[in-house]
């Protein structure tokens, strides 16, 4: 069976999001906090610039989050509410995928 090994600076970057986070916390970055900020079922708390990791991206401006609830929805704001779009898409790196056997 084939094993695959993922390389890039997206793959480091995902790696020191999640060392950087707190246990039982979700850490969000920047660009998904844009994507979410208009949901009000979504409750965030700022972290500071310099919680992102090293190789965060400075052309990419904000802050990182944790997400800190998820309100309950009833049906009748389910169905009005807008689905989350992708408005902006940022290259952050190169990720290399090279098939291994052990």
């Amino acid at each position: 069976m084939p094993r695959y090994c993922l390389f890039g600076n997206n793959v480091t970057l995902a790696s020191r999001f999640e060392s950087g986070s707190q246990p039982r916390r979700i850490n969000v970055s920047p660009t998904t906090y844009q994507l979410l900020k208009g949901d009000e079922s979504f409750k965030f708390i700022p972290r500071s610039r310099s919680d992102l990791p090293e190789n965060f991206p400075k052309e990419i401006h904000g802050i990182c989050y944790f997400l800190e609830a998820n309100a309950p929805l009833n049906s009748s704001r389910m169905i009005s509410m807008p689905a989350c779009t992708r408005k902006k898409s940022y290259n952050i790196g190169t990720m290399f995928l090279r098939e291994t056997s052990l």
